[in-house]
């Protein structure tokens, strides 16, 4: 029951609820995209510079693996407007989702060329 509470919880939150033999498989997935890319990871490097302020710490909460709401409280901001914020991460990104902006991280991080 509590599972499934949580779930509902995290659906509520935005968030994408799914087995994690899914996640593993779709991050490995993400994973190869990524790697093959590396114009993609090359362009995202570009972008970082293009943060606001704003975005860069939203952007550090959201690797943290930290909700919306929990984003919210934190930055004393709405949902709504955190929610603009990461719609803004991901199209200067040029990602969909969270496990999308995940891998592309993850990609980045073990290139060397995070910065």
């Amino acid at each position: 029951m509590k599972q499934v509470l949580s779930a509902i919880r995290q659906c509520a939150n935005g968030q994408i609820v799914y087995p994690a033999s899914f996640k593993s498989i779709l991050m490995k997935k993400l994973e190869r995209d990524v790697e093959r890319s590396p114009v993609t990871l090359e362009k995202a490097i570009e972008k970082l510079g293009a943060f606001s302020k704003r975005e860069h710490e939203l952007l550090i909460l959201l690797t943290q693996g930290e909700t919306n709401q929990q984003i919210s409280k934190k930055l004393f901001l709405s949902i709504g407007t955190v929610k603009n914020y990461i719609s803004s991460i991901y199209r200067k990104l040029n990602v969909n989702n969270r496990p999308e902006l995940m891998a592309l991280l993850y990609g980045l991080e073990n290139s060397g060329m995070k910065g």
